[in-house]
């Protein structure tokens, strides 16, 4: 059995988890941003076709 304590910080876990989901657009958008600066910053070999797809993918839907 969980404990209250424990019951309460899923309940806090899963409420983050479907406000992620609720705002997924922005948030995955957000995601794809540090991705494609991570990938251009350390990756400079990284094929440009590779980089145009990601910033394809970051376009607003």
């Amino acid at each position: 059995m969980l404990t209250p304590i424990a019951q309460g910080e899923m309940v806090d876990f899963f409420d983050a988890v479907f406000a992620l989901l609720y705002l997924r657009q922005g948030f995955l958008k957000y995601l794809m941003h540090i991705l494609i600066v991570f990938v251009v910053k350390s990756h400079q070999a990284v094929p440009f076709i590779l980089q145009a797809h990601l910033v394809e993918v970051y376009q607003p839907f």
